[in-house]
């Protein structure tokens, strides 16, 4: 996420690097959510997104689940998974 500034640029450039383009976009997905939470992916691309408001019921379910603990340490992490903080 270091030298890209944003969400989108480091898509854009995955892209165009061809490959597997896949399994790095889960990556950069992963690392941008951690760092700036689903504020880093634009408000256009969350509108498209399909069944968002259920894969964030699903978060919730899976870190509300161990022990009734959040098994995620990161506050950022946490908020961009589920929409809320600690």
């Amino acid at each position: 996420a270091a030298k890209f500034s944003s969400y989108t640029d480091a898509v854009r450039a995955n892209i165009l690097a061809g490959g597997d383009s896949c399994c790095r976009g889960v990556f950069i997905g992963a690392l941008f959510a951690a760092e700036g939470g689903m504020q880093s992916i634009p408000p256009a691309w969350r509108s498209r997104t399909k069944q968002l408001s259920e894969m964030r019921q699903l978060v919730n379910r899976m870190l509300t689940r161990r022990s009734g603990t959040v098994a995620v340490t990161s506050r950022s992490a946490v908020s961009a998974l589920t929409g809320r903080s600690r």
